[in-house]
Protein backbone atom coordinates (compact mmCIF):
# COMPACT_ATOMS: atom_id res chain seq x y z
CA UNK A 1 0.00 0.00 0.00
CA UNK A 2 1.22 3.38 -0.91
CA UNK A 3 -0.13 4.39 2.41
CA UNK A 4 0.24 1.95 5.45
CA UNK A 5 -1.91 2.79 8.71
CA UNK A 6 -4.71 4.91 8.88
CA UNK A 7 -2.64 7.90 9.30
CA UNK A 8 0.66 7.27 8.47
CA UNK A 9 3.25 7.91 5.84
CA UNK A 10 6.08 6.24 4.51
CA UNK A 11 9.45 7.54 5.33
CA UNK A 12 12.67 6.95 3.47
CA UNK A 13 15.43 6.33 5.85
CA UNK A 14 18.99 6.29 5.93
CA UNK A 15 21.41 4.51 7.07
CA UNK A 16 21.02 0.62 8.24
CA UNK A 17 19.89 -1.67 11.50
CA UNK A 18 23.24 -3.23 11.04
CA UNK A 19 25.47 0.31 11.71
CA UNK A 20 23.53 0.47 15.17
CA UNK A 21 25.60 -0.59 17.91
CA UNK A 22 24.21 -2.14 20.90
CA UNK A 23 26.63 -1.19 23.92
CA UNK A 24 27.96 1.64 24.92
CA UNK A 25 30.97 3.21 22.60
CA UNK A 26 33.69 2.89 25.90
CA UNK A 27 32.25 -0.63 25.82
CA UNK A 28 33.26 -1.12 22.70
CA UNK A 29 36.84 0.73 22.44
CA UNK A 30 37.60 -1.56 25.50
CA UNK A 31 36.71 -4.25 23.37
CA UNK A 32 38.49 -3.58 20.31
CA UNK A 33 41.79 -2.99 22.64
CA UNK A 34 41.16 -6.68 24.44
CA UNK A 35 40.70 -8.07 20.95
CA UNK A 36 43.71 -6.52 19.32
CA UNK A 37 45.70 -8.27 22.21
CA UNK A 38 44.29 -11.67 21.70
CA UNK A 39 45.04 -11.81 17.99
CA UNK A 40 48.90 -10.38 18.79
CA UNK A 41 48.88 -13.48 21.33
CA UNK A 42 48.37 -16.12 18.42
CA UNK A 43 50.92 -13.66 16.17
CA UNK A 44 53.52 -14.79 18.74
CA UNK A 45 52.70 -17.61 18.88
CA UNK A 46 51.42 -18.82 15.62
CA UNK A 47 52.54 -18.00 11.47
CA UNK A 48 50.70 -15.85 9.93
CA UNK A 49 49.00 -18.07 7.67
CA UNK A 50 48.28 -20.51 10.33
CA UNK A 51 46.53 -17.09 12.09
CA UNK A 52 44.94 -16.47 9.02
CA UNK A 53 43.46 -20.34 8.66
CA UNK A 54 42.47 -20.25 12.27
CA UNK A 55 39.75 -17.27 11.52
CA UNK A 56 38.56 -19.34 8.81
CA UNK A 57 37.65 -22.30 10.97
CA UNK A 58 35.33 -21.54 13.93
CA UNK A 59 34.94 -24.57 15.82
CA UNK A 60 39.05 -24.21 16.03
CA UNK A 61 39.22 -20.77 17.32
CA UNK A 62 36.52 -21.41 19.66
CA UNK A 63 38.79 -24.20 21.32
CA UNK A 64 42.03 -21.47 21.61
CA UNK A 65 39.64 -18.78 22.95
CA UNK A 66 39.07 -21.36 25.58
CA UNK A 67 43.06 -21.82 26.02
CA UNK A 68 43.78 -18.53 26.59
CA UNK A 69 41.67 -18.06 29.24
CA UNK A 70 44.21 -20.23 30.92
CA UNK A 71 46.67 -17.88 29.61
CA UNK A 72 44.81 -14.91 31.30
CA UNK A 73 44.27 -16.66 34.26
CA UNK A 74 48.08 -17.68 34.79
CA UNK A 75 49.16 -14.08 34.13
CA UNK A 76 46.95 -12.33 36.53
CA UNK A 77 44.52 -10.36 33.88
CA UNK A 78 41.07 -10.30 34.50
CA UNK A 79 37.84 -11.77 34.29
CA UNK A 80 35.87 -9.38 33.19
CA UNK A 81 38.13 -8.91 30.29
CA UNK A 82 37.88 -12.18 28.85
CA UNK A 83 34.03 -12.20 29.23
CA UNK A 84 34.69 -8.97 27.34
CA UNK A 85 36.80 -10.78 24.51
CA UNK A 86 33.73 -14.24 24.20
CA UNK A 87 31.16 -11.30 23.23
CA UNK A 88 33.24 -9.47 20.79
CA UNK A 89 34.32 -12.56 19.05
CA UNK A 90 31.30 -14.25 18.63
CA UNK A 91 29.67 -10.47 17.44
CA UNK A 92 32.74 -10.21 14.98
CA UNK A 93 32.11 -13.59 14.11
CA UNK A 94 28.32 -14.62 14.31
CA UNK A 95 29.46 -18.88 13.14
CA UNK A 96 31.77 -18.67 16.44
CA UNK A 97 28.98 -18.58 19.23
CA UNK A 98 27.73 -21.88 18.64
CA UNK A 99 31.00 -23.17 19.54
CA UNK A 100 32.19 -21.51 22.74
CA UNK A 101 30.28 -23.41 25.05
CA UNK A 102 33.67 -24.93 26.07
CA UNK A 103 34.51 -21.31 26.47
CA UNK A 104 32.03 -20.31 28.62
CA UNK A 105 32.71 -23.42 30.87
CA UNK A 106 36.15 -22.09 31.26
CA UNK A 107 34.49 -18.74 32.58
CA UNK A 108 32.34 -21.07 35.17
CA UNK A 109 36.20 -22.67 36.72
CA UNK A 110 37.67 -18.85 36.73
CA UNK A 111 34.84 -17.77 38.85
CA UNK A 112 35.29 -21.31 41.35
CA UNK A 113 38.64 -20.01 42.27
CA UNK A 114 38.04 -15.88 41.98
CA UNK A 115 34.93 -15.29 43.33
CA UNK A 116 32.87 -12.13 42.04
CA UNK A 117 34.57 -8.72 44.12
CA UNK A 118 31.97 -6.68 45.01
CA UNK A 119 32.09 -3.04 45.81
CA UNK A 120 32.60 -2.08 49.20
CA UNK A 121 29.23 -1.26 50.64
CA UNK A 122 28.37 2.79 52.26
CA UNK A 123 27.20 2.70 55.75
CA UNK A 124 24.17 4.76 55.93
CA UNK A 125 25.88 6.78 58.86
CA UNK A 126 29.14 7.80 57.22
CA UNK A 127 27.14 8.98 54.44
CA UNK A 128 25.91 11.23 56.41
CA UNK A 129 29.22 12.03 58.34
CA UNK A 130 30.13 12.94 54.83
CA UNK A 131 27.28 14.83 53.82
CA UNK A 132 27.70 17.03 57.68
CA UNK A 133 31.78 17.23 56.33
CA UNK A 134 30.61 18.92 53.11
CA UNK A 135 27.78 21.36 54.49
CA UNK A 136 30.97 22.46 56.96
CA UNK A 137 32.72 23.18 53.89
CA UNK A 138 29.81 24.82 52.14
CA UNK A 139 29.84 22.29 49.44
CA UNK A 140 26.07 22.43 49.29
CA UNK A 141 25.39 21.74 45.98
CA UNK A 142 28.41 18.66 46.25
CA UNK A 143 26.20 17.56 49.23
CA UNK A 144 22.66 18.15 47.32
CA UNK A 145 24.14 15.88 44.30
CA UNK A 146 25.06 13.21 46.65
CA UNK A 147 21.74 12.85 48.13
CA UNK A 148 20.83 12.50 44.29
CA UNK A 149 23.72 10.05 43.50
CA UNK A 150 22.62 8.48 46.56
CA UNK A 151 19.57 7.62 45.49
CA UNK A 152 19.75 7.20 41.74
CA UNK A 153 23.76 6.91 40.83
CA UNK A 154 23.64 9.01 38.00
CA UNK A 155 25.98 11.34 36.41
CA UNK A 156 23.30 14.28 36.09
CA UNK A 157 19.97 13.68 36.93
CA UNK A 158 17.02 16.01 36.14
CA UNK A 159 14.92 17.19 39.00
CA UNK A 160 10.90 16.36 37.49
CA UNK A 161 8.47 17.21 40.45
CA UNK A 162 9.29 19.25 43.28
CA UNK A 163 6.24 20.45 44.63
CA UNK A 164 5.51 21.62 48.31
CA UNK A 165 2.01 19.65 48.49
CA UNK A 166 4.38 16.49 47.50
CA UNK A 167 7.01 15.92 49.86
CA UNK A 168 9.28 14.17 47.85
CA UNK A 169 11.85 14.08 44.84
CA UNK A 170 11.27 12.29 41.47
CA UNK A 171 14.39 11.63 39.85
CA UNK A 172 14.43 11.54 35.58
CA UNK A 173 16.97 9.26 34.09
CA UNK A 174 17.47 9.93 30.51
CA UNK A 175 20.15 7.01 29.87
CA UNK A 176 19.94 4.47 32.18
CA UNK A 177 22.67 1.67 32.24
CA UNK A 178 19.89 -0.97 31.55
CA UNK A 179 17.89 0.76 28.76
CA UNK A 180 18.27 -1.78 26.54
CA UNK A 181 17.12 -4.50 29.38
CA UNK A 182 13.91 -2.50 30.26
CA UNK A 183 12.48 1.14 30.33
CA UNK A 184 14.46 3.42 28.26
CA UNK A 185 13.79 6.35 30.57
CA UNK A 186 13.62 5.53 34.50
CA UNK A 187 12.81 6.90 37.31
CA UNK A 188 13.90 7.40 41.36
CA UNK A 189 11.66 8.60 44.23
CA UNK A 190 13.54 10.30 46.74
CA UNK A 191 11.23 11.06 50.14
CA UNK A 192 13.54 11.65 53.26
CA UNK A 193 11.34 14.87 54.11
CA UNK A 194 14.88 16.98 55.33
CA UNK A 195 16.75 16.35 52.49
CA UNK A 196 14.16 17.07 49.95
CA UNK A 197 13.93 20.82 51.65
CA UNK A 198 17.49 21.00 51.59
CA UNK A 199 17.60 19.88 47.94
CA UNK A 200 15.11 22.71 47.54
CA UNK A 201 16.59 25.62 48.92
CA UNK A 202 20.11 24.41 47.40
CA UNK A 203 18.65 24.40 43.91
CA UNK A 204 15.38 26.54 43.82
CA UNK A 205 17.00 29.74 41.48
CA UNK A 206 19.10 27.42 39.47
CA UNK A 207 18.00 27.90 35.25
CA UNK A 208 16.10 25.18 34.09
CA UNK A 209 19.21 24.32 31.80
CA UNK A 210 22.01 24.29 34.57
CA UNK A 211 23.39 20.86 35.76
CA UNK A 212 22.16 20.05 39.44
CA UNK A 213 26.06 19.65 39.89
CA UNK A 214 28.34 22.02 37.99
CA UNK A 215 31.48 20.32 38.58
CA UNK A 216 32.90 17.15 36.55
CA UNK A 217 32.53 13.75 37.81
CA UNK A 218 36.57 13.83 38.74
CA UNK A 219 35.57 17.10 40.51
CA UNK A 220 33.20 15.42 42.50
CA UNK A 221 35.45 12.31 43.02
CA UNK A 222 38.28 14.43 44.43
CA UNK A 223 36.45 16.01 47.04
CA UNK A 224 34.71 12.54 47.66
CA UNK A 225 38.14 11.39 48.72
CA UNK A 226 38.76 14.89 50.42
CA UNK A 227 35.95 14.02 52.77
CA UNK A 228 37.16 10.87 53.43
CA UNK A 229 40.88 12.08 54.46
CA UNK A 230 38.93 14.15 56.70
CA UNK A 231 36.95 11.75 58.25
CA UNK A 232 39.99 9.22 58.77
CA UNK A 233 38.84 6.50 56.56
CA UNK A 234 41.69 4.85 54.15
CA UNK A 235 42.16 4.54 50.56
CA UNK A 236 42.46 0.76 51.16
CA UNK A 237 38.71 0.50 52.11
CA UNK A 238 37.45 1.21 48.89
CA UNK A 239 34.70 3.34 49.59
CA UNK A 240 33.72 5.18 46.27
CA UNK A 241 30.47 6.86 44.79
CA UNK A 242 29.61 3.09 43.87
CA UNK A 243 29.48 2.39 47.44
CA UNK A 244 26.54 4.53 47.60
CA UNK A 245 23.88 2.28 45.88
CA UNK A 246 25.22 -0.90 47.41
CA UNK A 247 25.36 0.76 50.81
CA UNK A 248 21.68 1.95 50.24
CA UNK A 249 20.55 -1.28 49.11
CA UNK A 250 21.70 -2.97 52.48
CA UNK A 251 20.24 -0.34 55.12
CA UNK A 252 17.03 0.00 53.44
CA UNK A 253 17.23 -3.99 53.64
CA UNK A 254 18.55 -3.77 57.69
CA UNK A 255 15.43 -1.29 57.89
CA UNK A 256 13.08 -3.87 56.59
CA UNK A 257 12.48 -2.51 53.40
CA UNK A 258 11.08 -6.09 51.31
CA UNK A 259 13.28 -7.39 48.39
CA UNK A 260 10.72 -6.76 45.77
CA UNK A 261 10.22 -3.28 46.91
CA UNK A 262 14.19 -2.89 46.76
CA UNK A 263 13.92 -4.32 43.46
CA UNK A 264 11.89 -1.76 41.76
CA UNK A 265 13.58 0.89 43.84
CA UNK A 266 17.67 -0.20 42.39
CA UNK A 267 15.66 -0.91 38.96
CA UNK A 268 16.49 -4.08 38.94
CA UNK A 269 15.02 -7.14 37.00
CA UNK A 270 16.55 -9.88 38.54
CA UNK A 271 14.85 -10.90 41.77
CA UNK A 272 17.31 -13.81 42.03
CA UNK A 273 20.75 -11.65 41.30
CA UNK A 274 19.43 -8.93 44.06
CA UNK A 275 18.75 -12.05 47.01
CA UNK A 276 22.05 -13.49 46.28
CA UNK A 277 24.12 -10.38 46.97
CA UNK A 278 22.52 -9.21 49.78
CA UNK A 279 22.77 -12.61 51.41
CA UNK A 280 26.70 -12.44 50.91
CA UNK A 281 27.05 -8.92 51.63
CA UNK A 282 24.31 -7.77 54.26
CA UNK A 283 27.19 -8.79 57.38
CA UNK A 284 29.53 -7.02 55.50
CA UNK A 285 30.32 -3.26 57.87
CA UNK A 286 33.56 -1.41 57.27
CA UNK A 287 32.93 -0.15 60.87
CA UNK A 288 34.35 -2.72 63.16
CA UNK A 289 37.33 -2.29 61.35
CA UNK A 290 38.02 1.61 62.48
CA UNK A 291 39.72 3.18 65.07
CA UNK A 292 38.45 5.09 68.26
CA UNK A 293 38.96 8.44 67.11
CA UNK A 294 37.41 7.67 63.26
CA UNK A 295 34.36 6.55 64.59
CA UNK A 296 34.39 9.69 66.87
CA UNK A 297 35.09 11.60 63.52
CA UNK A 298 32.15 9.90 62.22
CA UNK A 299 29.42 10.22 64.67
CA UNK A 300 30.18 14.14 65.46
CA UNK A 301 30.36 15.18 61.47
CA UNK A 302 27.02 12.75 61.24
CA UNK A 303 25.13 15.04 64.29
CA UNK A 304 26.53 17.79 62.10
CA UNK A 305 24.85 16.31 58.76
CA UNK A 306 21.23 16.52 61.02
CA UNK A 307 21.65 19.79 62.52
CA UNK A 308 22.45 21.00 59.32
CA UNK A 309 19.82 20.00 57.53
CA UNK A 310 17.03 20.72 59.97
CA UNK A 311 18.37 24.50 59.94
Amino acid sequence: ADRPGPHKRRQIRTGSLFDIELVERTTIRVRIDIWDTFKAWLREELSESAVLALFSCAPLLALVLRDYADTLYKTGASLGSYRQLLAHSQKLTPLLRPHLRPAWDTVSRWEEVEPVCHRTPLPEIVFQAMVGVALVLRWKRWAATGFLYAAARTDAPRLQLLDEAHPWVYIKIEKPKSRRRGARIQHVKLNEPAAVRFLEKTWANLPPDELVYPGSPNMFRRRWDEILAILGLPRSLGLTPASLRPGGAISAFQKGVAVNDLLWRMRLQSLATLEFYLQEMSAVSILPSLDADTRRNILSSASLHKACLRA
